[in-house]
């Protein structure tokens, strides 16, 4: 099976990627800066399990200034791409994901609903650049539909 993955000669099966960006609450009704956007740090394994999908987990927290959106969580990953073959050097790929993680006050559209551990949803979008070992990326994901994530990512093969 990893010939197959192998065939543009730099490509592998599992990649190891860190993440780290902006967290941007779409339900906040406050303009101060600490209730819109925390910044946030993802640690992510993925597998190649065929051309057209990848399949991973992710740990990811939030670092907030306001203790009660604290967001922390994992994630089983899936991702498929809209543009490029994996031995290529450009990538788009369109992901989902789903786990479990905190719920704090600031995930509810109304703000009142909050529970200790909640059912988290991603949709993203991701683009990545492989320059020799090193995979570089720019992702813009849309969380609980009240949270988007706007990360950069560092990955290696693995």
């Amino acid at each position: 099976m990893r010939e197959v993955f192998e065939r543009g000669g730099g490509a592998h099966a599992l990649e190891g990627t860190l993440r780290g960006g902006t967290l941007t609450y779409t339900t906040s009704r406050s303009y101060a800066l600490s209730h819109l956007s925390d910044p946030v740090l993802d640690l992510e394994a993925t597998m190649a399990l065929s051309e057209n999908l990848d399949l991973g987990l992710c740990g990811s927290m939030n670092l907030p200034e306001v203790d009660d959106y604290g967001l922390a969580g994992g994630m089983v990953v899936f991702r498929t791409p809209i543009m490029g073959e994996r031995a290529s050097d450009f990538r788009l790929l369109l992901g989902w994901a789903t786990g479990f993680g905190t719920g704090p006050k600031i995930l509810s559209s109304d703000l009142r609903v909050e529970s200790d551990v909640t059912l988290w949803q991603e949709v993203s979008l991701d683009g990545r650049w492989r320059v020799g070992p090193v995979i570089l990326g720019a992702a813009m994901g849309l969380r609980q539909l009240s949270v988007l994530a706007t990360t950069l990512s560092v990955g290696v093969d693995l």
